[in-house]
């Protein structure tokens, strides 16, 4: 079969649209900032002067300030872990060994923020260099690829020390050909707890033995992590794990404590990232961002809980001067007071000298201002530590007024450097939005589209007029680079410009033919405003972590005019279904607490999930199971027979993807969600055959595939993301294999959804549908261009961004696939049903 104009021009339109939304991406998220800098051991200061005239610098003895401390040093990161778990009784009762510890003041406990994303492989670079990664490796999380920054690994294996590894295999693609021995594990395969961990233990036998040749070991303990995606915090296989986290501190302690060498090991043991209140992680709520940093010196008081945060970045320099190796390059970190006890005085004040040289080195390479209030209290420490110097007696509490002075420095030069890490390329960023807008208007006068040949000398003129902006605005952006690559890809961005400003009609003609008669029945009259607030409230963050329950109320409200309307009609039974339909959205809404206002609230499915109440969870899987065998008789069949005889054709091949995917998300939904695709089938089949225009239903069923996304616990939280069905009947890791069944299980009920849709409305609801998301997706780029230095920039709008992007490329994709399945079909792309 041919395809027709209508189908071509849709397939371009959406072309253009994903093409757009990589365009956006690549100028939004800057994935080349790292810096190649190395610290090198002559960066340690070796003089100090109050200023550049001061003719007599003071010399430092380096070696004898600067050296190592400690013996060992052993990191064990624990995946996953939060720091209520060290803290409160629910938990640490299963870690009595390390509590103890904790309150007898042998170790130290310090409250650890770290940033968003809460996932392993930026957060093992934030451990390692001091930076903080870009948002973007949250998708790169996939894909680790060796880190080319300076970090404490380098510095160690540039020092000679020896340095092992056992666990995450994350570690072994960040740091290739680091470690002297090492032995990785799998990180993604969730469904294993157990091995996972005794593969990183069987090693302890060999390496906490007297002869042990290491300087650092690294552990990286998974299966706590692994718990928490399965069962969340609460998880009845929580304790176990905690239990036996405590008893192999137990033996690292031990066997430091047996050590005979002059210098005290260390243990540190922290998460790379907490666990949602709900399992999961990946946000930025309190569960995630906060994690333990545990420190225990050998024979040595530390201070029990330490009520002061810090960042997980200040690890960095810390553990770098007590190994006595130079601070990385790149670092945001400032030093841990506490971590330096093995210390003398001189020797703390030089590292935070030190310490605030490495972050002003940084701060002037950012172009941060001089005359800020924190860079006077680094002059002023600089000109005090000097006069501290000269002085023959030596006066503690001018030494901590010091240190005082810097802390407030490297606070205030950290915060700046991190807040200038993010490269927004703002010229991109407009191109894209403005090739997204054309699409959009050509998508709401659609039938007015007369895609035409451009012509070359248009072409060569716009590419005459890129070449003269760029050098007349000195603009830095991948579009000014003039570069075999970015010529070609200016050329197809100005190509798809000419051919659609070619191509417009006159958009406002679509909506004034619309007639009297759609408004006759009040829908379209409550959906418009209730889009229009949708999309207004993409302007809040507040409203964005809260979307969900803008669309119940939306729902809720549109539900309520229709058993008002079907009532005064004296249509009972309408009435009836309408009234049955609240109902269970409103279980539906139950099921799942999603968002900030509900974090932490007890939900149905956390019911449901709890061992002693099993076989009302076994019931309602066989009601759930049931129903949609059933509805599938009463809806999905009847429907063929009530369509066009013409038409069975295309609707026998969705309906029959209609049951394929039901039975997919029925293996792959939680137990609990269960009931959720019975309700969709069930809210499909109130909106079929309606007397309504194609705008009015299209953008009901856009608002349903939303709900549905979120009735099953997602969120605009990457935290939220379930990848525990990308683990379901599989034996080992596959990692495509996985991808597929949490795109399945992420995004099926919205596809579900556009399948019913099409089902009804044919080619003129996919169309209408394209138009709703890229409305929303214009909006919300206009929204990032507006507020990119925003405080939740990254922890509230990128998730989001990267949502309506899936949720855009998915629906363009879904089109595409349609489009020629109404092809082979022979379906027309007009109108099949007019209502």
């Amino acid at each position: 079969m041919r395809l027709t104009k209508q189908s071509v021009t849709l397939l371009y339109l959406s072309s253009c649209t994903i093409f757009a939304n990589l365009l956006f991406l690549y100028g939004f998220f800057s994935f080349g900032y790292n810096d190649s800098r190395t610290s090198m051991p002559n960066d340690i200061p070796s003089t100090i002067r109050p200023n550049q005239n001061d003719s007599e610098p003071w010399r430092f003895d380096t070696r004898r300030l600067y050296h190592k401390s400690v013996n060992k040093v052993v990191l064990m990161v624990i995946d996953g872990i939060r720091y209520d778990f060290f803290t409160e009784s629910e938990y640490n009762v299963n870690m009595p060994f390390t509590t103890d510890l904790i309150k007898q003041n042998r170790s130290c406990l310090f409250r650890t923020r770290v940033n968003a994303p809460t996932v392993t492989m930026p957060r093992i670079k934030a451990l390692t260099t001091g930076t903080v990664p870009n948002f973007i490796d949250l998708v790169l999380n996939l894909d680790s690829s060796a880190v080319q920054q300076d970090s404490i690994i380098y510095q160690a294996r540039a020092a000679n020390k020896q340095v092992i590894f056992y666990g995450d295999e994350t570690w072994l693609k960040l740091f290739p050909n680091s470690f002297v021995r090492h032995d990785g594990t799998t990180s993604f395969y969730i469904s294993d707890y157990t091995e996972v961990d005794n593969n990183v233990t069987r090693h302890l036998e060999n390496e906490l033995k007297p002869t042990a040749d290491w300087d650092i070991m690294i552990l990286h303990y998974l299966g706590l992590d692994h718990i928490g995606h399965t069962g969340g915090p609460r998880s009845k296989l929580m304790p176990n794990k905690l239990s036996e986290m405590d008893n192999i501190i137990r033996r690292i302690v031990n066997y430091m404590d047996s050590e005979k060498s002059e210098l005290p090991s260390v243990l540190i043991v922290c998460g790379d990232h907490g666990m949602r209140d709900n399992g999961g992680h990946g946000g930025s709520s309190t569960g995630e961002v906060v994690v333990p940093l545990f420190v225990y010196f050998k024979n040595k008081k530390c201070g029990g809980y330490i009520k002061e945060e810090i960042m997980q970045t200040d690890f960095v320099p810390s553990i770098s001067v007590i190994m006595g190796l130079p601070i990385p390059s790149s670092s945001t970190g400032k030093l841990i007071n506490k971590i330096l006890q093995n210390l003398n005085i001189n020797e703390i004040l030089f590292a935070y000298h030190y310490n605030s040289q490495q972050m002003y080195t940084n701060y002037i390479s950012k172009k941060g201002l001089l005359n800020k209030a924190f860079m006077k209290d680094y002059d002023n420490a600089i000109l005090y530590y000097y006069d501290w110097l000269k002085r023959e007696t030596i006066s503690i509490n001018q030494a901590h007024s010091v240190i005082s002075l810097y802390e407030s420095a490297l606070s205030g030069m950290s915060n700046y450097i991190i807040g200038s890490i993010a490269k927004f390329d703002v010229f991109l960023i407009i191109v894209s939005i403005v090739l997204s807008i054309q699409v959009w208007l050509l998508l709401v006068d659609f039938d007015a589209v007369n895609i035409q040949f451009i012509k070359v000398s248009r072409l060569v003129y716009l590419m005459l007029i890129r070449w003269a902006v760029c050098v007349w605005l000195q603009c830095d952006s991948v579009l000014c680079e003039f570069t075999a690559t970015f010529n070609l890809l200016a050329s197809v961005i100005i190509t798809m410009f000419i051919i659609n400003l070619g191509s417009f009609g006159w958009p406002i003609s679509s909506l004034i033919r619309l007639e009297i008669s759609d408004f006759n029945n009040n829908n379209l009259f409550y959906v418009l405003p209730g889009s229009f607030i949708h999309v207004l409230s993409l302007f809040s963050s507040s409203y964005i972590e809260e979307e969900h329950q803008l669309l119940y109320h939306l729902w809720a409200g549109f539900s309520a005019l229709q058993v008002y309307k079907t009532f005064i009609l004296h249509s009972y039974t309408t009435t009836a279904k309408w009234i049955l339909s609240m109902i269970l959205h409103r279980i539906c809404k139950n099921l799942n607490t999603i968002g900030n206002q509900s974090s932490g609230v007890y939900s149905l499915g956390d019911w449901f999930r709890e061992s002693q109440n099993q076989i009302y969870l076994t019931i309602l899987m066989v009601v759930g199971l049931k129903l949609k065998k059933l509805l599938y008789h009463m809806d999905i069949i009847y429907f063929i027979k009530q369509t066009n005889r013409n038409n069975n054709k295309f609707n026998s091949a969705v309906c029959s993807i209609i049951i394929l995917l039901i039975l997919r998300l029925s293996l792959l939904l939680r137990p609990h969600n269960i009931l959720v695709p019975a309700v969709l089938v069930y809210t499909c089949k109130l909106l079929q055959f309606k007397i309504w225009n194609t705008l009015t239903t299209t953008t009901l069923h856009y608002w349903l595939s939303l709900m549905f996304f979120f009735y099953q616990g997602n969120s605009n939280s990457v935290g939220t993301l379930d990848i525990v069905p990308g683990y379901i009947g599989q034996t080992s890791y596959n990692p495509v294999v996985a991808g597929i069944h949490i795109f399945t299980h992420t995004y099926g009920l919205p596809i579900l959804v556009y399948l019913f849709l099409v089902l009804d409305q044919k080619f003129s609801g996919l169309q209408t549908l394209c138009m709703l998301n890229v409305t929303q997706s214009c909006v919300y780029n206009l929204v990032i261009l507006l507020f990119r230095n925003h405080l939740f920039i990254w922890s509230v709008f990128s998730p989001k961004l990267l949502y309506i992007v899936m949720f855009t490329s998915t629906t363009y994709v879904f089109s595409a696939l349609i489009i020629i399945l109404l092809t082979l079909c022979g379906t027309s792309t007009k109108k099949e049903l007019e209502i």
